[in-house]
């Protein structure tokens, strides 16, 4: 198993990888996980453990994926990322997705996940009927801009 440190480096070499930018001004997909094909899982698994830190969260469910739908490359310091979580519980195996918006500065990811606003659980088979449900997350607007949107989990790693 590789360490947190080591799930970063790797991470962090795919995102940065000039011929992945190159591609992904070409993309024309809804997703960029082909182009950024082992950041969905690194992300997934470093989301998980950053969410361990919630007692609503810890042993009651797990990450499944992450599907990156946009992703914001604004200079070489900082990466904004804007997806899709596919997650489960653990009672019953059902899937549930919610938007996550994460913001890559520094060496630190900044992970912001659950619009708590919603109040709304989306089973992953409505989302596979409904793949447009959450594209008004993913264009920044005056009212969709991270900041302005009330995550249930904030986490750092």
């Amino acid at each position: 198993m590789m360490t947190i440190n080591e799930l970063k480096a790797e991470l962090f070499e795919e995102l940065y990888c000039k011929d992945n930018i190159a591609k992904l001004s070409n993309h024309k997909g809804k997703y960029v996980n082909e182009i950024f094909s082992e950041s969905s899982s690194i992300l997934s698994s470093l989301l998980a453990e950053s969410l361990c830190d919630y007692k609503d969260w810890e042993n009651q469910y797990w990450v499944d994926d992450i599907l990156i739908t946009r992703l914001i490359n604004s200079n070489n310091d900082i990466i904004e990322i804007w997806g899709i979580v596919i997650f489960g519980n653990t009672i019953n195996d059902l899937e549930w997705v919610s938007p996550i918006h994460v913001k890559i500065s520094n060496q630190t990811i900044n992970f912001n996940f659950f619009d708590d606003n919603s109040n709304k659980l989306i089973t992953y088979e409505q989302f596979n009927m409904e793949r447009d449900i959450f594209d008004n997350y993913f264009y920044e607007t005056k009212d969709r801009n991270p900041a302005n949107i009330t995550w249930k989990y904030q986490s750092s790693i």
